[in-house]
Formats: structure tokens, sequence, C-alpha cells
């Protein structure tokens, strides 16, 4: 049995020109057959993505979404400017480390500007793009956008739900930062479902994502980026 979830990420990790072993692809494969064949299978939905020109946004990670909360937000002088900064955390949210060193609002505008030069998409078209993966809609009027929460509220917010699913499953909150909002979630669901299970279904899936992490710091062969 070849799992979806394994079959999805290992044929982008390949895309991408990681170099990834044969015994990797078993063990990767091992692992997701056992978290699609659990109890609750809902954990093993991938984190929403969207293709928007030559970029992909992608669903926000909790660190994006903290480090958005924290630095982000108020990096940009303009409406238009905390717009393409918003696009940036979406197009760099599974970077933890590149957005964790980004601190200074000097050094966050010089990153945003340096990324949009290598932007092959319209801001409607990224616009798009960041309904679908923040809210899972194609689209909406403008009058229509979701309202973002206050951010002060959002981060007390993620970090309750963090402390929450660190109690639920055991998994340090630094470890549980890498995971979406509804991955948290589901996560949770799946550990109360499947608390009979040993290991739980939340855990096998965060050995999974280690895994594939693990793979990407790597590197790519030939040192390529």
């Amino acid at each position: 049995m070849f799992a979806e979830l394994a079959k999805h990420d290992i044929a982008r990790l390949r895309e991408n020109g990681y170099d990834i072993k044969d015994e990797e692809v078993i063990a990767l494969n091992d692992l997701a057959v056992q978290i699609e064949i659990g109890k609750d299978n809902t954990v093993a939905n991938h984190p929403r993505m969207a293709f928007a020109g030559n970029m992909i946004l992608h669903e926000p990670t909790i660190a994006a979404e903290i480090w958005w909360n924290e630095y982000g937000i108020d990096a940009a002088w303009t409406t238009r400017g905390q717009l393409h900064t918003h696009f940036f955390m979406l197009a760099h949210a599974r970077d933890v480390e590149l957005l964790s060193a980004l601190i200074k609002p000097s050094d966050i505008r010089k990153a945003v500007n340096a990324w949009l030069k290598g932007v092959g998409a319209t801001d409607g078209e990224l616009l798009r793009a960041m309904l679908y993966v923040k809210h899972g809609l194609n689209w909406m009027l403008p009058e229509e956008k979701p309202e973002e929460p206050d951010p002060q509220k959002r981060l007390d917010t993620l970090n309750h739900l963090l402390c929450i699913a660190a109690g639920t499953t055991g998994i340090p909150p630094d470890e549980l930062k890498t995971q979406t909002q509804t991955q948290l979630m589901q996560m949770l669901s799946a550990t109360r479902l499947a608390n009979n299970l040993k290991p739980s279904i939340a855990k096998l899936y965060i050995r999974y994502q280690q895994m594939v992490r693990r793979i990407e710091e790597r590197g790519k062969p030939h040192g390529g980026d």
C-alpha cells in the first residue's frame, strides 16, 4: 500500500531536487500508512497550498502566525507594504528559521523587497491564493474579506492553543509551532479519539513530519538551493 500522504510528499521532495534515500521512502510510507489507517485519519490532511504565478503560498504554521503578529504586521509603513509582507510570510510559512531571523522592521522590509523582485504574480493573484490558504475560500468580494483579529488577542489565542496541544499530546510546544492551527485542532481530535493507540496518531504524524524536515535540512544534491 502506497499511502497518499507519503506519495504527495515524496513526489514534492524529488521535484524540488532533494536526495531521498530508498530507506527513507520506505520509512515515510510506513508511518503514513499507520496514520491513514488510524481511527481518525483527518490528521493526515495536508495543509492548504495555492499557486500564484511562480509562487506557492502555504497555510501559515503557528510559528509563522506568531512571527506575523509580533513582527511582520508592523514592519511596513503602507497598507500595500503590509499586504506584501503578509504574502511574504505565507510564501515562507514552512521556513521557521528564515522568519525567526527577521525581527527588525528594516530587515523585514529588505527581505520582502528582495523577494518581490522574483515574484511572477499580480497582487490580485496573490490575494486570491492568500484567501484560500488562510480561510479555505476560492474568492470573495472585498467587503466580505474576513477581518484580521487583533494581533495581541491572536497571540494569546495561539499560545493558549499551544499549551493545550502540548498538554494533550505530550509534544513540546516548540515542535508544535511547525504545525498549522488546523493541524493542531486535528491532532487534538485524533489524540482524544485514539488515546488507546501507542503511539497516538498525532505523535506518528509528528514523527513523519520530522523525517520530511530532516530530508529538507540535509539539502539538495550537489549543493543546490
